[in-house]
């Protein structure tokens, strides 16, 4: 929902002016639920870190709720969809060449500094309705962006991940 700070400053003044407690936190959730329906208007620029709603509409072993991601794809304005590498602090357990492990100084230094990984194999096509931007607190949202090397080393993961890695080798080679 909104930030705790806000949630008990509007409850205050609604109780201060004699309106129903449940009747504010019912708009303050009807709130939140339009400012996340709204989402980005436009498509994110490749390597763009985002936070992505994978939930409802998503089932074990695909992956789930509200986390980050990275943009993959590129900026198409008259499409209202884009391809998301999904980011977790979750180890694989078998690593392979689709789990790409991302520097903390890579991402948001406000992150906690833990180990995370793009997991190339949980790809997903989302609606712009479905991203936000990192949440810094005070209500603001910011769009960071990672490295290009970074980038280059998350869609080559996705090359393994959908099996086009070795074609795309053989074809340099």
């Amino acid at each position: 929902m909104v930030g705790e700070a806000r949630v008990h400053q509007r409850l205050d003044e609604a109780l201060a002016a004699g309106v129903n407690p449940e009747r504010v936190m019912e708009w303050l959730k009807f709130e939140e639920d339009a400012r996340k329906e709204a989402g980005l208007q436009h498509p994110p620029a490749p390597g763009t870190l985002v936070y992505c709603d994978f939930g409802p509409g998503m089932a074990r072993p695909e992956i789930y709720k509200e986390r980050p991601a990275i943009v993959i794809s590129t900026q198409r304005n008259w499409q209202q969809l884009c391809i998301v590498v999904p980011i977790s602090t979750k180890e694989p357990r078998r690593r392979q060449r689709y789990h790409v492990e991302l520097p903390c100084e890579a991402l948001d230094p406000r992150l906690p500094q833990v180990r995370r990984w793009a997991k190339c194999d949980l790809v997903s096509h989302v609606s712009l309705k479905r991203l936000r931007g990192w949440y810094i607190g005070g209500g603001l949202r910011i769009f960071d962006i990672v490295p290009d090397e970074l980038l280059a080393e998350v869609r080559e993961g996705l090359l393994y991940a959908i099996g086009l890695a070795e074609t795309v080798d053989s074809a340099d080679g």
